[in-house]
């Protein structure tokens, strides 16, 4: 986790301004700073750096070698293996950081760098010699990249509010953006920002910007969607994925800092701390994981986090989470997430790493994308693999899947719903939620969606994988991979994803549906290749809460002045209807479960008071 800025401008760069960009990400990068300009001071870069690997001035940033300068933010789990592999090459290293090694990575293999990376990094190297800036961002996005582009000025950032710094650049609201949050669309996974002037480096592209201003941008990267893989039974897929996923934890706990985890009690945190102990160094130390806990609303995980940490013999540390801790903490959680937030549920996230940085744990692992990878949220995944086997033809294998999930969960209907999701045109589809919700038009003027799907989507044969891909790349992990940075960076904490390791995910896409979803349970591959690893009463969970919130609770009592108060200022601000704001309140009111839209108006409205 550091904080990358940097300008390059035809009229010369200010060094304060650039100091003032770089020092406002001083909460992602406590450990070091620096800045580095090129002779003609038409071009400056700067970093603050969370020191993780190689804690001695050798890895300090921006980093130089011959003509090239690097400010890199995240981690190359597999710098060891490419340092081996540079150093058979002829190179030599003056530090033991993966920021070296991902600079002679640049400097012996240009652009095709990127696929020879296993990890989370967004970062820009300056060639003097070619006078050409190279950015990069990884395969998922896990790391952040913003830039603005006018004429001779190029600026980027890790965040939005160094960008803001710059004199050149608007805080104008982006109303495409704006119109998205507001009826429930997905907003990230796109080229743009929140901000009408700032764009993002999408995950898995590499740019270039020209000292002419030319900028150029390619994909490095995608899921291969013809790719199958047939194994002898069901033992050879599940002993394939544990196999993947004890290497993805186990590259992942490389760190020259304390490493613990983030346990929810369900099944992806789990599994991670699960797996964690079995490759814990001999030395005499205790495993650590944090969690979430809640004394109301029925959302506590309590009896799953105690067999975990029983399993593990882990060192547990817990917060409990109220209502007023996010009225007293709402103004520091809004300034560091810099663009609204669409649930309250990252709230507890940002309280777990907090309970983090209390006991010095820099590092945690996490269960993000396993969801979405693996199949665990119940309307995507079962309408997915239901619409799989109709389209196939697979009427009495459809029959059966869906008496399993009646079984399980009690209804058919459901099941059916779920289906019909998937197989309707995503233009529709979304057009029934935001009905069922109430936020259509919601704004007074509705802004066209604004989000742009990607020049080419991969033409998977399973709809299941369709979703999954959407899910990774469009509409879930996208956002919530913006949460997590900003609220770990905010404590200056690193969040580490296995689930994301590229060869995890190119595993599970080239597996058959039938292994992914089965007996009517979600995320069957994973439950089949955890037996015995994690604790019984975890794998066999058909329940998902994960970091739920219990914001009704909260609305009513402890933020009902704070949404109040929102709903009031965003009436007399005059962007959304007022007549169906005050029919989201009365619903509310009455029982309706609606607070999930009344959060997104308030939200919206504090956001809009801090950047107008």
């Amino acid at each position: 986790m550091c904080g990358i800025v940097g300008i390059i401008d035809g009229n010369g760069v200010d060094e304060p301004l650039l100091t003032a960009m770089r020092d406002v990400l001083t909460h992602r990068g406590p450990d070091d700073y620096g800045s580095w300009f090129s002779s003609d001071r038409q071009v400056g870069i700067g970093n603050r750096r969370l020191a993780i690997l190689d804690l001695s001035p050798a890895g300090h940033m921006p980093m130089t070698c011959g003509d090239l300068t690097i400010t890199f933010n995240g981690e190359i789990y597999n710098f060891l293996e490419l340092r081996r592999e540079l150093e058979s090459l002829g190179h030599q290293f003056q530090s033991n950081s993966d920021t070296e090694v991902l600079l002679k990575c640049y400097s012996q293999w240009g652009q095709d760098a990127c696929q020879r990376l296993n990890g989370m990094f967004a970062f820009a190297i300056w060639d003097s010699a070619n006078q050409r800036l190279f950015a990069a961002r990884d395969r998922f996005g896990e790391k952040p990249f913003y830039y603005f582009a006018k004429g001779t000025t190029f600026v980027f950032a890790s965040e939005t509010k160094a960008l803001l710094r710059h004199p050149a650049v608007s805080s104008r609201p982006n109303w495409h953006a704006v119109s998205d949050y507001i009826c429930a669309r997905p907003v990230d996974g796109s080229t743009y920002s929140f901000f009408e002037e700032l764009q993002q480096l999408p995950a898995a592209h590499f740019m270039t910007r020209e000292r002419s201003g030319r900028v150029q941008m390619q994909r490095y990267w995608d899921i291969e969607p013809e790719r199958e893989l047939h194994m002898k039974d069901s033992r050879e897929y599940s002993e394939r994925l544990r196999e993947l996923f004890f290497d993805a934890v186990k590259i992942r706990m490389r760190s020259d800092v304390p490493v613990g985890t983030s346990l929810s009690g369900g099944l992806d945190s789990s599994a991670i701390a699960c797996t964690m102990r079995r490759f814990w160094p001999a030395a005499n130390m205790q495993q650590c994981t944090f969690s979430a806990r809640y004394g109301e609303g029925g959302t506590d995980e309590g009896k799953f986090i105690e067999a975990v940490v029983k399993a593990t013999d882990a060192l547990n540390f817990h917060v409990w989470i109220r209502g007023d801790d996010l009225r007293d903490d709402l103004d520091r959680f809004l300034y560091y997430h810099d663009e609204p937030v669409a649930h309250t549920s990252q709230f507890a996230q940002w309280k777990v790493y907090e309970l983090a940085k209390k006991h010095n744990v820099t590092v945690l692992l996490d269960g993000q994308g396993a969801d979405e990878a693996l199949g665990g949220y119940h309307p995507p995944t079962f309408g997915g693999y239901f619409a799989s086997m109709l389209r196939r033809g697979q009427l009495i294998q459809f029959s059966h899947a869906l008496s399993a999930y009646h079984r399980n969960y009690g209804s058919y209907i459901r099941g059916l719903s779920y289906c019909g999701g998937v197989l309707l045109p995503e233009r529709i589809g979304a057009m029934l939620r935001e009905r069922k919700h109430g936020v259509t038009n919601l704004l007074r003027e509705p802004t066209i969606n604004g989000y742009h799907a990607p020049e080419s989507i991969p033409a998977f044969r399973s709809p299941l994988k369709s979703v999954f891909h959407k899910m990774l790349t469009r509409t879930s992990i996208p956002a919530l991979l913006r949460y997590g940075d900003r609220s770990s960076a905010a404590h200056s904490r690193e969040p580490r994803l296995p689930f994301l390791d590229h060869h995890v995910v190119e595993f599970v896409f080239s597996v058959p549906d039938s292994e992914l979803v089965g007996n009517g349970l979600t995320k069957a591959l994973l439950r089949r290749a955890m037996d015995g690893i994690i604790p019984d009463v975890v794998r066999d969970r058909k329940d998902k809460i994960g970091f739920s919130t219990p914001e009704a609770l909260w609305f009513q009592s402890a933020l009902r002045s704070w949404i109040e108060d929102m709903i009031v200022r965003s009436k007399q601000r005059g962007i959304l209807d007022v007549g169906k704001v005050d029919r989201l309140w009365s619903d509310f009111v009455d029982g309706k479960p609606v607070s999930g839209n009344l959060w997104r108006v308030a939200n919206l409205e504090a956001w809009l008071q801090r950047v107008s």
